[in-house]
This record gives C-alpha cells, sequence and structure tokens, in this order.
C-alpha cells in the first residue's frame, strides 16, 4: 500500500517541480563520492559475506585495503603493460576502434 501512496504521490507532484540543476563534477566532488560508487556498485553485496568468512573478523580491513588497491591499480597496471607494447597511442586507440 505504502508503494501505491509513493507512485501516485510522484505522478502528482510531477509539474510542480523544477528540473534539476546539476553542477559539473570537480575532481575533488568526483574523489569523495568515488567510495560510494563502488560500493554501491559491488560492496554493498560482497563486504558482508567475505567478513562472515573469515577466521578473524577485526582484519576486515586489510581485505578491503587489499581488495580496493587490487582493483584501482590492478586495471592501472593492464592499460599501462598494454599501452607499453603499443609503439604509440594512436596505434592502441586504432586497434580497439576508438580513433579513425
Amino acid at each position: 500500500m505504502a508503494v501505491v501512496v509513493i507512485v501516485v504521490q510522484i505522478f502528482l507532484s510531477e509539474d510542480t517541480l523544477d528540473p534539476p540543476q546539476y553542477s559539473n563534477p570537480t575532481v575533488a566532488s568526483f574523489s569523495l563520492g568515488f567510495g560510494s560508487i563502488l560500493f554501491a556498485f559491488g560492496g554493498a553485496a560482497v563486504f558482508p559475506t567475505i567478513q562472515n568468512d573469515m577466521s578473524d573478523r577485526s582484519q576486515f580491513w586489510k581485505s578491503v585495503i587489499i581488495g580496493f588497491s587490487g582493483t584501482i591499480y590492478g586495471g592501472q597496471k593492464i592499460n599501462g603493460q598494454s599501452l607499453h607494447y603499443f609503439d604509440s597511442l594512436h596505434e592502441f586507440l586504432k586497434l580497439y576502434k576508438i580513433t579513425k
């Protein structure tokens, strides 16, 4: 019943709302939201099961740091290595059909 009330209220108030105004993201605003983005797109479901399966749950922060750094810096390493084996960035981008 609550869902029906919320949906009806959304449709009734749709015309009275101003269009949203979004500011352009900056490096600072993106970096502040990056942890939330990562948590929302994968950490929310995975973190509790990882922590539950650990023998010493107080060491969970170590697994988060290792997993986070492996995900972030592992991707950068793969990109760097793939660029290293090409003569130029343009050749790399042509291979993956990013430029003509």
